[in-house]
């Protein structure tokens, strides 16, 4: 199996599609649905390589995601819909540079181009992540 991702939605139809597509893909996909679910994976020690997030859990859920992912070295994709350039002004203004050149944001509305990003992710070598400190935006 390939690269291990956690996915973090609370629409069950938005996780059921990207369970199927990233499966399809070759990846191992753990699913979360909810803040109780998410700390627990989080404390369970399990390692992955890419955490995928809508923006919706966001407020209940970042501050602990940046901790953890702070540890961790882990790449982060935000899968939302967002108003333009509200994220990067948010990190700018909130998160370090090395933290914000491993959080890539990826608008819902293309399929391929989440596909594209995780994969771009999943193949960089760790020491690149962190490396660049430009804000990564992927959009239709």
């Amino acid at each position: 199996m390939g690269a291990r991702l956690l996915i973090f939605d609370r629409n069950r139809n938005v996780r059921a599609l990207l369970q199927r597509e990233l499966l399809r893909e070759g990846y191992e996909v753990v699913l979360v649905k909810n803040l109780a679910e998410l700390k627990e994976q989080l404390k369970s020690g399990s390692a992955y390589d890419l955490f995928i997030m809508d923006l919706d859990c966001f407020d209940i859920t970042f501050p602990m995601t940046l901790s953890w992912i702070t540890d961790n070295r882990i790449p982060v994709v935000i899968h939302s819909y967002l108003p333009e350039n509200w994220m990067e002004e948010y990190l700018a203004r909130n998160i370090d540079k090395e933290l914000q050149s491993r959080i890539v944001v990826v608008e819902k509305e293309n399929l391929e181009e989440l596909k594209d990003t995780v994969k771009k992710m999943i193949s960089l070598p760790a020491k690149q992540l962190g490396r660049d400190n430009e804000i990564v935006r992927e959009t239709n």
